[in-house]
């Protein structure tokens, strides 16, 4: 996932601010750069034209940015080193290219990943992104025009248009983009006789009337520009009537089509919403995996909030008008602006540290077991759940991605989709085909898991894909590359799936790099007590574990899972859902902020953000209302503790080093009852400051290691503060230095009592040795 975003920057723009002002010098980039940035260009000779125009490149000189052209001809190497390779190309032999190229010069950024490039090459993919966001608030709708894809046979498409639906007139696309004249040749099919002259393949749309303006949406990383255009008019019954054939956009267009902003009616012509732009462009990056590009918009004739995506482009036309923004993204962020969908994997970032300590973790998921919906249900509608694959929407048809998904299912049973997204009825099983009615409707989207019930109980085959896929273990090599502390595994079914990855661990010496499961299956609560002995912390994954078991037992589960991780001395982490809402909404619902409290009642190591801080709109608020729920809930569960006589916590004597086990008991215990100001520990691999994390006291634990990856593990730890500094077997020296450095940082002050514990000889990681120790100091 990524971190917490900072808000696009949108601006709105008619035909003045496209000259001589956005060619100015940005004001943080007026003075000359020291070192030039090196862009290598892969272009075709007319976008070169269009693109590297004199004027420009006399900009990027002042900007210290140099173009140099690359020759495909010759290897990337010998032309090198570039900063950023800018191109608009695809194929696979470019793509073993630019990924060579990145092995030996891991720190050039490319925009954009071939992958991503070639997806918005097939009009069909490009606009099913687009339907499949559902988007949707106060602002307004963006959806995408009817449509259907006709392959091959011009002569079946007037009978295909009539059983789809499509209404007259058409507008009729070629179905790839290949940057050739023929791709842009686009045309108005008014009647169905007409319709067997085009020529497949091609994407057949309905037209909307949208008063002739058309809006361009350019979009470079998170800025935003949007200008008018003129484009084709509104269609009534009476031209319908009275026109016919297949009409070539220019000979249908105005003259002025190609003017940007010309004089337009004011209400006509009123910009989309910033806000709508701003979800609408955040998505569609995320989605697309691309930082250059624009789409176009129109307004339903009429309506003035519904919008229709028409078409996306890579790498627009009109580009190099919008230098400025290219030149100070380019600057800005030469690394973060390669795609996270080709490139690099997304870290999960645990704002836990009291002074600044971050730990990274990579969280690798296991393909689901999903089907491709497209569309949504009604309810009693009959659907048709099928492996069988088939070009295109089908009505009313579900394709599953497992040739087996029906195996053990019988008629009566339901099937739910995304764990109660849609819920259906089996009414007829014909070989490896459900016939389903709708008693529940609801959004399919794409990926979406489905799971069958019978009688309260989960049932059909449990499909045994490897927990690891030869993709993962590519990923694992990167992140052991790129220095990742944690790994997280998606649907751990047994121990082993843990035991193996740490083995392999071993093998590549990165023993320090901590693994984490995540409890999302029936299979991991069955074998759960195994699963946390072996890994280093737990994460619960509500969403997902929603699927697998029925939802009332949730809430039960999690509690279970907190309390055996904390009786096994492992942290737990409380994932996925927490505040939902908040990934369209500026604030949570009552009932998600009460959820947030009982993970902390149950006393969770940690909270984690999802979807709420990796593509929400409000993620830097969703964040502060983690944090806020979370510290007053701390405290009221505090006072109640004070206010009760100390009770402590049943945990028992159930770890293999007892003795620093009792120790640590008796440590806490000794704290809460003297009500120190902090508990300072000694540690090398953190061993003992773990126990104590265990006891959950009342007071801070400050824990001083000299070992950087102890610290950064530790950050997961309920109450633990890591703190790096150099370790001595001398205890006094510990004290002087660990004292020194919390009085100026002021953590305690002259005066306070502090419960010292340290074990800095341990004979290995998961003992204490023989030096342990248990002091209470006032400080001096």
């Amino acid at each position: 996932m990524e971190g917490v975003a900072e808000p696009l920057r949108v601006s709105y723009m008619n035909d003045e601010d496209w000259g001589e002002r956005d060619m100015e010098m940005s004001s943080r980039y007026q003075m000359q750069q020291q070192k030039k940035l090196v862009v290598g260009y892969a272009l075709t000779s007319k976008k070169v034209k269009s693109f590297l125009q004199p004027k420009l490149e006399r900009l990027a000189r002042k900007k210290g940015i140099l173009f140099v052209a690359i020759d495909r001809n010759k290897s990337l190497t010998e032309q090198g080193p570039f900063d950023i390779v800018l191109h608009k190309l695809t194929g696979r032999e470019w793509r073993q290219i630019l990924e060579d190229y990145r092995q030996k010069y891991p720190e050039v950024t490319v925009l954009d990943p071939p992958d991503a490039i070639q997806h918005v090459h097939n009009r069909q993919s490009m606009l099913q992104d687009v339907a499949d966001l559902n988007l949707c608030d106060s602002y307004g709708k963006v959806g995408v025009p009817k449509q259907l894809v006709i392959i091959t046979d011009p002569s079946s498409i007037p009978d295909a248009v009539k059983r789809s639906g499509l209404q007259l007139p058409l507008v009729a696309k070629p179905l790839v983009v290949d940057g050739s004249a023929k791709s842009h040749e686009l045309s108005l099919a008014y009647d169905q006789l007409s319709l067997s002259q085009l020529e497949p393949p091609l994407v057949l749309q309905e037209f909307v009337n949208h008063g002739g303006v058309l809006f361009k949406v350019y979009i470079v990383g998170d800025a935003v520009k949007v200008v008018r255009r003129f484009s084709l008019p509104d269609v009534d019954s009476r031209q319908l009537l009275n026109c016919a054939g297949v009409i070539p956009f220019p000979r249908v267009s105005n003259a002025a089509a190609s003017a940007d902003d010309a004089d337009l009616d004011p209400c006509i012509a009123e910009l989309p919403p910033r806000p709508l732009l701003e979800k609408l462009a955040k998505e569609l990056r995320r989605r697309l995996g691309l930082r250059l590009f624009n789409i176009d918009m129109i307004r339903e004739h009429g309506s003035k909030d519904r919008f229709y995506v028409i078409d996306i482009n890579y790498f627009p036309a009109r580009l190099h008008r919008l230098f400025t923004i290219v030149g100070e993204y380019m600057h800005e962020s030469p690394f973060h602006v390669t795609s996270h969908r080709y490139y690099f994997p997304s870290y999960t970032r645990f704002w836990l540290s009291y002074w600044g300590t971050l730990a990274l973790q990579k969280s690798w998921e296991k393909e689901k077991y999903t089907p491709e919906l497209t569309s949504r249900d009604e309810d009693g509608s009959i659907w048709l759940f099928t492996p069988q694959k088939f070009d295109g929407p089908q009505p009313h048809t579900v394709q599953a991605n497992c040739e087996g998904f029906a195996d053990g299912v019988e008629v009566g049973d339901e099937l739910v989709i995304d764990g109660g997204m849609a819920s259906f009825e089996v009414i007829e099983k014909v070989g490896n085909n459900l016939r389903c009615k709708c008693i529940d409707p609801g959004l399919l989207l794409p990926r979406a898991k489905l799971t069958f019930w019978r009688d309260g109980k989960r049932v059909g085959k449990n499909f045994e894909l490897p927990t690891l896929s030869a993709k993962d273990w590519a990923d694992i090599d990167f992140g052991i590359s790129e220095g990742v502390d944690f790994i997280a595994v998606s649907f751990v079914r047994a121990a082993d799936d843990i035991r193996n990855l740490k083995d392999y661990l071993a093998t590549r010496s990165s023993e320090s790099i901590k693994v984490l499961a995540k409890i999302e299956s029936f299979e991991s609560l069955e074998n759960l007590e195994e699963i946390i002995e072996a890994s280093n912390g737990i994460m619960v994954a509500r969403g997902d574990l929603g699927v697998e078991i029925p939802l009332e037992q949730i809430p039960a589960i999690q509690e279970k899972i907190t309390s055996l991780c904390r009786q096994l001395n492992k942290p737990v982490i409380i994932a996925s859902q927490l505040l939902e809402s908040m990934i369209e909404y500026p604030t949570p619902t009552r009932a998600e902020v009460a959820d947030v409290s009982e993970a902390v009642r149950q006393l969770a190591d940690a909270l984690m953000l999802s979807g709420e801080s990796a593509i929400g709109m409000y993620s830097d608020k969703a964040l502060g209302v983690l944090r806020l729920a979370s510290a007053r809930m701390e405290g009221w569960c505090q006072e109640e503790r004070h206010h009760n006589s100390f009770v402590p916590l049943q945990l028992g004597t159930s770890l293999p080093d007892q003795i620093a086990e009792q120790i640590c008991n008796s440590a806490v215990e000794i704290a809460n009852n003297l009500a120190v100001d902090a508990i300072f520990v000694y540690t090398r691999y953190g061993y003992m400051a773990s126990l104590l994390s265990r006891n959950r006291p009342y007071s801070p634990i400050f824990a001083f290691t000299d070992i950087d990856n102890t610290r950064k593990a530790l950050n997961l730890h309920w109450g633990v503060i890591p703190i790096g500094i150099e370790l001595s077997i001398d205890m006094e020296e510990n004290f002087r230095r660990s004292f020194g450095l919390a009085e100026k940082r002021g953590v305690v002050q002259s005066g306070d009592l502090v419960l010292v514990v340290s074990d800095v000889t341990p004979i290995d990681p998961t003992t204490t040795g023989a030096l342990q120790s248990l002091q209470v100091r006032t400080i001096a």
